[in-house]
């Protein structure tokens, strides 16, 4: 049997019953569609769709994403921005009834691994007929918004659209646009028709940023983890972390503008129009306990640190966004920022599809749909439905199919949100197996000594985050006590050693620089046994005093 990474991964697919493709009856069905659409007088536009060719829409995404689901074009107005924002036309194509409907029921949403996507619609549909490709005019959802002087919302406007998009651009294209241009550097971006719109894009993702902070966001300083297979050696994993680029977060925010102003659009229209069935995702802020579970501990760890009161958190007097926002930022406290930010993201809920409005916690929103993934999520065709057709844009269905549909559509996306979980954990597992397997096949004396922060404590067990990838490390302390013959007390945020005397050897602290180093594998409980000890060389870069 094969034995390579993406042998492995198509099983670990299969076992959480994901298909690399959709059903032959819904790749026929696409089919049937791109050759309808290619035939000459093909009516694809012919429903009243608004010419917006001449606007120079661009798409911004991944070097490597074929699944182009959203275009931009920003001009300035007056003070402020028109922003213009088109989502691929997925439900034009992909109707209730329909085996592509059924087959991305049945998905719920594309599922994303190392060795490709297992697309919701069939490749020839979400990367080529509905994918907003450049070169070739596309149907799309397009949200006009006007945006004032400060970026707040002023309008929203919707129209069923035909674009032609200039340029398939990347992340890092757009980004080093702007490093260029701040050095005073020409770049290949530059001259363009669309170039003014890439450079307003900061603009507009800076301020809209600015106002998420103050509306209560959470703004957390993530890192990404990218998995590939190696192709040096097939049977392996390639495991890259990297920061976020500017670009990706100002891109985020047009995806967030549209999400919350069309969950807005579908409450109000809800209230007028019983028929509609709205789906929202709700993200529930944390249970009152562990508010204040989170509070005990931070502030055990402002204790542990010695750092000033200004490290401390009242849940009655400030807002969790609020706290977060204002710790201070820089290599000097970045290990304590990670570790306290880990605390925050532990007690949090996870979000879910619902079909009543509610918060977004993180978001610092009252209500938040999907709209800008609509080849990926079966939500978003839906709700791109709905909305359509509240706006006469589309005929809608009878209202006791379209009940039943919106349970089935909110169960499906759930569960595929579910299904994305559990893979990424396996992989996670994987890269950390591989990595420490890799270690113990080194000599003892030169087994290498992986740097992370302790994040966390529990009374068997330490939580180290490795500064070189996003995956955390389980210390087990009755390991520890095996390989020093020391025993180990945990308090709310340290750990203290004492030695067979009851001699204290030394205390780790939430928030510190320690190193890791394999020692063995214990085949019986089935993990590798670890040690962890303060940062060699005196890298404390978590502790303030």
């Amino acid at each position: 049997m094969e034995d390579t990474a993406a042998s492995r991964i198509r099983a670990l697919l299969s076992d959480l019953e994901v298909e690399l493709d959709p059903p032959a009856a819904a790749v026929a069905e696409a089919a049937a569609l791109v050759d309808a659409a290619a035939r000459p007088g093909a009516a694809m536009f012919d429903d009243g769709t608004e010419d917006l060719t001449a606007l120079p829409f661009v798409t911004i995404d991944n070097d490597d994403s074929r699944d182009l689901d959203q275009a931009v074009f920003i001009e300035p107005n007056g003070a402020g921005l028109m922003v213009w924002y088109a989502l691929a036309d997925a439900a034009y194509f992909v109707r209730p009834g329909t085996q592509l409907f059924e087959a991305a029921l049945a998905r719920g949403s594309s599922i994303y691994a190392p060795i490709g996507a297992a697309p919701m619609l069939p490749r020839s549909l979400s990367e080529g007929l509905v994918s907003l490709n450049p070169g070739v005019e596309r149907r799309a959802l397009v949200f006009v918004v006007t945006l004032d002087a400060d970026c707040e919302v002023a309008g929203v406007r919707l129209t069923r659209g035909k674009i032609l998009s200039r340029a398939k651009l990347t992340y890092s294209g757009v980004q080093a646009l702007h490093d260029c241009r701040a050095r005073g550097i020409e770049h290949a971006l530059e001259g363009r028709e669309f170039t003014e719109s890439l450079l307003l894009l900061s603009r507009f993702g800076a301020a809209r940023i600015e106002l998420g902070r103050q509306r209560g966001a959470l703004d957390f300083e993530r890192r990404e983890l990218e998995l590939s297979v190696d192709p040096a050696d097939p049977r392996r994993l390639v495991a890259v972390s990297r920061d976020r680029l500017d670009a990706e977060r100002w891109n985020e925010q047009l995806s967030l503008l549209v999400n919350v102003e069309g969950a807005r659009l579908l409450e109000r229209y809800e209230r007028l129009t019983p028929e509609l069935q709205a789906v929202f995702r709700v993200h529930l802020p944390p249970l009152v306990e562990r508010v204040d579970e989170v509070a005990d501990t931070i502030g055990a760890i402002v204790a542990a640190q010695a750092l000033p009161e200004e490290w401390l958190w009242d849940p009655t007097r400030e807002a969790l966004a609020a706290y977060v926002d204002r710790l201070p930022r820089g290599a000097a406290t970045e290990r304590v920022r990670r570790a306290i930010e880990g605390q925050v993201r532990a007690a949090s809920r996870a979000s879910e599809f619902s079909a009543r409005p509610g918060p977004h916690h993180a978001l610092g929103v009252d209500a938040y749909a999907r709209f800008s993934a609509p080849m990926r999520e079966v939500v978003g065709i839906f709700s791109h439905k709905e909305l359509l057709e509240v706006l006469e844009l589309a005929t809608p269905l009878p209202i006791e199919q379209d009940e039943a549909l919106r349970v089935a559509v909110i169960e499906a996306a759930n569960r595929s949100r579910r299904t994305q979980r559990r893979l990424d954990a396996e992989l996670e597992l994987w890269v950390i197996e591989q990595t420490l397997a890799d270690d113990l096949g080194v000599p003892t004396g030169r087994r290498p000594r992986r740097r992370g922060t302790l994040v966390g404590l529990r009374s068997d067990r330490l939580y180290v985050a490795l500064d070189a990838l996003v995956v955390d490390l389980k210390v087990y302390l009755n390991d520890l006590a095996k390989l020093t013959g020391g025993t180990f007390e945990v308090g709310a945020a340290t750990v203290t050693e004492r030695d067979a005397g009851g001699d204290v050897v030394g205390t780790l602290r939430v928030g510190d620089a320690v190193d890791v180093c394999v020692q063995a594998y214990d085949s019986d409980r089935r993990r590798y046994v670890l040690s962890a000890a303060p940062a060699a060389g005196g890298d404390q870069t978590g502790a303030v005093s």
